[in-house]
């Protein structure tokens, strides 16, 4: 009989499912994909990051104006309503209500550079250079103004592209279209007024290879 009765508690603790997520949960938006379906990464209180599925059928809600998933901006604070996924770890964002939204990352008046063409340098650009901080790492997102960039202290960190940030190349100042996915790079970046952290300067080459 003991070792019925301990089959049969086996047998209840395997049906049992894992613990729910929350059908409703807040966060900031990481990335989502461009396209009409895919995915996209909600970072939630503690700095865990979940990812939801979404299509055509998302409900997207931005200053009582409805919208879609790919209009969204990295750094908006959402609401995601979702349901579970028959046979995925991933649940479907049926509802995305904007509670913050971010000021686009290229507002501020300047001048586009014509066909991706290097900003022209500043003597004071040289003297004092803008940012404080310096990060390191290797980039694996870059689209819509922004990259993703993997470094190894600091996790994974997004990072916006300004109208006049600065690309070198060996020291060399390149066009913004020389950078790629899975460079490694090192940025001199700052914050903005909503705390978002831009780049002020992107620079690779040979120094920045691990030897």
């Amino acid at each position: 009989m003991p070792r019925l009765l301990i089959a049969l508690a086996f047998a209840v603790a395997a049906s049992a499912p894992a613990t729910a997520q929350p059908s409703s949960l807040s966060g900031t938006l990481l990335e989502r994909d461009t396209q009409v379906e895919g995915e996209f990464a909600l970072r939630i209180a503690g700095n865990e990051v979940i990812r939801y599925r979404f299509d055509s059928h998302t409900q997207v809600d931005r200053s009582g104006a409805a919208s879609s998933v790919p209009l969204l901006r990295p750094g908006d604070e959402i609401e995601v309503e979702s349901d579970p996924v028959p046979d995925s770890p991933l649940r479907y964002a049926r509802a995305v209500h904007v509670t913050h939204a971010t000021v686009p990352p290229h507002a501020v008046a300047h001048k586009r550079p014509a066909s991706g063409a290097p900003p022209a340098s500043t003597s004071f650009d040289s003297l004092f250079p803008r940012g404080d901080v310096t990060y390191s790492g290797v980039i694996s997102y870059l689209a819509d103004g922004r990259l993703m960039l993997r470094t190894r202290d600091a996790g994974e960190l997004t990072i916006l592209l300004r109208q006049d940030t600065k690309y070198l190349a060996g020291g060399d100042i390149v066009k913004s279209s020389e950078l790629k996915a899975n460079m490694r790079v090192s940025i001199r970046t700052g914050k903005d007024i909503f705390g978002h952290v831009e780049a002020y300067q992107v620079m690779w080459g040979p120094f920045l290879q691990p030897h």
